[in-house]
């Protein structure tokens, strides 16, 4: 079993717990897009809420199809798309309690536009790096 994540601070956390509970799994830094294997390396691809985040999903399909041997298996999840709407916003009350939440735009094509955060303001204590 092999798995691919593009933060290394997740998979030296991985590699950490492997060695006691999951001996046997190869932990790979990398992104979708520029798979580091050989065609058709995998029975089974597994793509846990990830491909959302891609920018190029395009691009990583293609590569999954790359990785896969001929008969091999895509299981993939993602948000769905009313999670993460062009326009979402909390309502609140006169106290300032959120109460509801605002989903508007659902429909509109968002034009290639994709969402960025970063995690900048955590201390490094927390486990960022």
């Amino acid at each position: 079993m092999t798995g691919l994540d593009i933060a290394p601070t997740l998979l030296r956390h991985a590699r950490k717990r492997k060695c006691s509970i999951r001996p046997g799994i190869d932990y790979v830094i990398g992104d979708g897009v520029t798979l580091p294997f050989a065609d058709g390396e995998f029975d089974l691809v597994v793509a846990f809420m990830s491909m959302m985040d891609m920018a190029d999903q395009a691009a990583v399909l293609k590569q999954l199809a790359r990785v896969l041997k001929r008969g091999g298996f895509l299981q993939f999840s993602i948000l769905h798309p009313c999670f993460v709407p062009p326009t979402r916003r909390n309502i609140r009350n006169q106290l300032g309690e959120a109460v509801a939440v605002e989903v508007a735009d659902y429909f509109d094509e968002t034009q290639g536009r994709i969402g960025r955060w970063i995690f900048s303001a955590i201390p490094r204590k927390s486990g960022r790096g």
